[in-house]
């Protein structure tokens, strides 16, 4: 569900909200005009000013609302990356390296997310940089870690592990 998105729901919020914080400081700009206009007593400046304080209080409850969404958004996020690393450490590893080899990841990887390595934030592929030295204490991504290194390499030597393997063994 994670590689599937281009954008995240936070990162649309956020976008939303720099346009919010771009029309709120344009307003607050044209309040500050108005305000030198009806301290010189022009005429209707009073009156505009008024009319205008409505607008910068509106776009400043956009800002804030915005603000609690992208706040909210990120949690979420957060809460279904955390629910995807458990799934993904609580895999057969062996089902996780589906595809891998010398050059490609996994099947199951994506520009946003990498199998072998939940909860990292980057490719792990050991011949592409390999897990990270600030992850190298973690026991499951070690065992990951290990067991793409041992695939590569079966996969290099040409071993193959068929179950039709098991048979010729026998006979």
């Amino acid at each position: 569900m994670l590689g599937q998105k281009s954008e995240t729901g936070s990162e649309t919020v956020g976008a939303k909200l720099a346009g919010a914080i771009e029309v709120l400081a344009a307003l607050e700009t044209e309040q500050a005009d108005l305000a030198l206009a009806a301290v010189q007593r022009q005429f209707g400046a009073a009156e505009k000013l008024t009319a205008h304080r409505a607008k910068v209080a509106a776009a400043k409850t956009a800002v804030e609302e915005l603000q609690a969404a992208q706040v909210r958004a990120q949690e979420l996020e957060r809460m279904g990356a955390s629910a995807r690393v458990i799934e993904l450490r609580n895999s057969d590893v062996d089902d996780l390296l589906v595809g891998i080899s010398a050059i490609d990841c996994c099947e199951g990887c994506s520009a946003n997310e990498c199998v072998i390595g939940p909860g990292v934030g980057r490719c792990c592929h050991p011949n592409k940089g390999g897990l990270p030295v600030a992850f190298t204490n973690d026991e499951t991504l070690r065992r990951f870690q290990q067991a793409a290194r041992a695939e590569i390499v079966a996969l290099e030597r040409g071993d193959v592990d068929d179950e039709d393997d098991s048979e010729e063994e026998i006979a």
